[in-house]
């Protein structure tokens, strides 16, 4: 069986639901501005999947595209490819200025810096028969 090396570059949207009130009281009670006009409110807890506090199953969508075949190992039966993935699902408890996105309570907004990145829950991920795994930066 083929064991793969992968390079990823991760590209993931949230889906967030917000109010401007909201917004702002996130920003007057010490929430953390993760990204521009998107504050993670103190209450945030990261090793809760979004939706669990609503007994709601957390949908995730995915789509990954394979951008480069870069060696393979005929011998060792391993392949290196570098792919690129996207990743979306709904984070209703992280709030966002309404005002910057088109006066709306329901944006797609891409993924913080890498500095911020680990302050939100993540999905987790697996690849069956990985041997190693390298991710670039997250696209934002």
């Amino acid at each position: 069986m083929a064991s793969f090396h992968l390079v990823i570059l991760l590209l993931c949207l949230i889906k967030f639901l917000s109010a401007l009130e909201s917004y702002n009281d996130c920003k007057r009670n010490n929430g953390t501005m993760i990204a521009h006009s998107v504050c993670l409110p103190t209450s945030y807890a990261k090793h809760l999947r979004p939706t669990a506090l609503l007994n709601r199953t957390t949908e995730i969508w995915n789509s990954i595209s394979f951008m480069d075949l870069t060696a393979v190992n005929e011998r060792g039966l391993t392949v290196t490819a570098s792919l690129h993935m996207m990743i979306e699902w709904p984070e209703p408890r992280v709030l966002f200025n309404p005002v910057k996105y088109g006066n709306t309570s329901d944006a797609i907004i891409p993924c913080p810096d890498a500095d911020n990145l680990d302050k939100l829950w993540m999905p987790k991920l697996y690849f069956q028969n990985l041997v190693q795994f390298q991710s670039n930066q997250p696209v934002s």
